[in-house]
């Protein structure tokens, strides 16, 4: 099970709230997932572009700053570059000069903001625990609250030499108010098989604050798991992005925001074309503006989003008898090993 630290605040906090963490292996649903209409959630990433830092505490203080600047978009997730609060350090006692608890200084400066703006905030900081350290990111809910954590599973060479260790527990995915999300991060884009995890529990959306930008490997793996990515990377070249489920860039930060934030529809989802076509051309007969399909069509696949109130996408999945492409790739799979006696 993944470890979790609370405070007797923080655990009063999270009876009252209706983020949980999920443990791995167990499905819950999300209370998110039986609204009528649009799901739309404010997510934003933060990048450390631009910035001379000397210190620990500027390096907080100038992310706080940036924090301040979104704050008028409302966003429901804000995710933080990994090791946002290293500046560019020297020192090579690296574990105990960077490395702190949770609840620590910088978790708890993070929580208040969180409180204040009304936003869940990922925090990623190098922790100790247990006598050793981990590359971590904190998952804060509005009320400033820690609802989990997640340990990189795959550091550099560089990290492992500076003496971080490995994480041990696989990813899981977090329930908050407005979806199921996931956290990995930085080299862990490497390794297709933690975000085939997360989407084998049921992430929406899954936030990756990193030391880089990670380009192509982000689009496709956003296409492959059928969720949104956000991202939020540190160097000053790399821009924060949120992708699409589908792997298009919906929105990036730039030279003169060092943010992005845009909001996404969680009631999308992705379908193959096979034996589907006529039954999306009624759907769209049926309910027009209410409903958007895009077509991939190299790729015989299509996005169906729910616009107009009153709909979901389970609702129309069963009216129309439609089949998400994950399942279909998993029924053919299914039909495949049957026919060479596996079941």
């Amino acid at each position: 099970m993944a470890s979790i630290d609370f405070t007797r605040r923080q655990f009063s906090a999270l009876a009252a709230a209706p983020a949980l963490l999920a443990v791995p292996g167990v499905r819950s649903t999300s209370a998110a997932t039986g609204r009528l209409g649009p799901r739309n959630v404010w997510v934003a990433g933060v990048t450390m572009a631009g910035l001379t830092l000397r210190n620990k505490a500027q390096a907080l203080d100038v992310t706080i700053a940036r924090m301040d600047q979104l704050a008028s978009n409302k966003a429901d997730i804000v995710c933080l570059s990994e090791e946002f609060y290293l500046a560019n350090y020297t020192s090579p006692d690296f574990h105990d000069e960077w490395s702190e608890t949770v609840p620590g200084p910088v978790t708890d400066r993070v929580a208040r903001w969180a409180s204040t703006h009304n936003s869940y905030v990922i925090c990623p900081i190098y922790e100790r625990r247990d006598g050793k350290c981990f590359n971590t990111a904190v998952v804060i809910d509005r009320g400033g609250g820690i609802v989990g954590r997640y340990d990189k599973i795959h550091p550099t060479e560089e990290e492992l030499h500076e003496g971080a260790q490995c994480g041990r527990v696989e990813p899981v995915v977090i329930e908050t108010d407005c979806g199921k999300i996931g956290v990995l991060i930085c080299f862990d884009v490497e390794w297709p098989r933690e975000w085939s995890t997360l989407k084998q529990k049921g992430a929406e959306i899954v936030f990756w604050p990193s030391a880089y930008a990670g380009g192509r490997a982000l689009n496709a793996l956003a296409w492959i798991n059928s969720y949104y990515i956000v991202s939020a990377p540190w160097v000053e070249t790399s821009d924060a992005q949120v992708m699409d489920i589908c792997g298009d860039v919906m929105a990036t930060s730039s030279e003169w925001q060092p943010w992005v934030c845009t909001s996404v529809n969680l009631a999308k989802a992705v379908f193959h074309t096979d034996g589907q076509i006529e039954k999306v051309h009624e759907l769209e007969a049926k309910y027009g503006r209410a409903v958007r399909v895009r077509w991939y069509t190299p790729e015989h696949r299509f996005t169906l989003e729910v616009l107009g109130e009153g709909l979901s996408i389970d609702r129309l999945q069963a009216e129309f008898g439609l089949i998400t492409k994950n399942d279909y790739i998993t029924r053919c799979g299914h039909a495949q090993d049957a026919s060479l006696g596996k079941r």
